[in-house]
C-alpha cells in the first residue's frame, strides 16, 4: 500500500481490547517497497473501525 507505506504483509489475527469494546488486527509487514516474502517484517497493530453499514472502514 504505497499510500500508507506498508508492504509485504503477512498473515493476521484479530483480538478484542481487554474491555471488549475495540477490535484490533495484529499483523506483520515492512516499510520497504522493494521487499519480498523473505524480507524482515515487524509486528503491527491496527484498531478496526466500522462504517455505518457495519463494513470495515
Amino acid at each position: 500500500n504505497p499510500e500508507e507505506g506498508i508492504y509485504t504483509t503477512g498473515h493476521a489475527t484479530f483480538t478484542y481490547s481487554p474491555d471488549g469494546t475495540e477490535l484490533w488486527m495484529i499483523y506483520h509487514a515492512t516499510n520497504d517497497p522493494n521487499s519480498n516474502e523473505s524480507s524482515i517484517r515487524v509486528t503491527r497493530a491496527q484498531k478496526m473501525n466500522w462504517n455505518r453499514d457495519k463494513s470495515p472502514a
